[in-house]
């Protein structure tokens, strides 16, 4: 305001790192659409694929207390971490969310098929999220030298799986039971009577019974 008709402008290596910023961004962008377009295609679903990607946002809170506790500032290595762990994050709730669905197909109730699917996909969850952590603890806490500046992008991993692991338990089942309850409201206010997963189980028999 001082010197008016003059502005600033940032060239060299902090022109280079916005842009590298802005490229990581649309990557992330790219990626979470891929994930949905996958997940759409495995489900036949548009909703349930965004009750697996709920671990996305969760993961995000987990690398920004990461390199809070750590005392890191977020670079470039840090997004990049955070792209890769897009792709990582939506194990734990895909496998959760298939095998409720695979319940609910042999007529199990919503309740007892989110509580049994819990139960039983704890281990499987647990294990996927404790061995990549344990792989990249050494990266993240103990790397020196040349392998110091991989760090962050270890740290933005070991958080964010760690944080969207636990949130994943509690908050995708919730998730889960509430986008059945406004499907259950709208099929009955359209009128539609019986359940998908329903259906799908009687054809299914219809199918093994012609067969046999």
């Amino acid at each position: 305001a001082q010197y008016p008709g003059y502005k600033l402008e940032f060239k060299g290596k902090r022109q280079e790192f916005e842009q590298s910023m802005l490229d990581l961004v649309k990557s992330f962008l790219i990626a979470v659409l891929l994930i949905y377009l996958i997940l759409g295609a495995l489900f036949k679903s548009y909703i349930q694929p965004m009750v697996v990607m709920l671990a996305i946002p969760f993961a995000a809170n987990g690398v920004i207390l990461g390199h809070a506790v750590m005392g890191l500032s977020f670079g470039i290595l840090s997004m990049m971490g955070m792209v890769a762990l897009a792709g990582v994050v939506v194990n734990d709730s895909l496998i959760l969310v298939s095998f409720v669905n695979d319940l609910r197909r042999e007529e199990m109730p919503l309740g007892q098929a989110l509580l049994r699917g819990g139960q039983l996909r704890l281990r499987p969850i647990l294990l996927t999220t404790i061995t990549t952590v344990g792989g990249l603890t050494p990266l993240g806490f103990f790397s020196s030298g040349q392998a110091k500046f991989l760090s962050p992008m270890a740290i933005s991993i070991i958080f964010g799986l760690s944080v969207s692991t636990v949130l994943t338990l509690i908050i995708v089942p919730c998730s889960y039971a509430i986008v059945e309850d406004l499907r259950r409201a709208l099929r009955s206010f359209i009128g539609i009577k019986k359940d998908v997963f329903l259906r799908d189980s009687d054809d299914s028999k219809g199918k093994a019974s012609r067969a046999s």
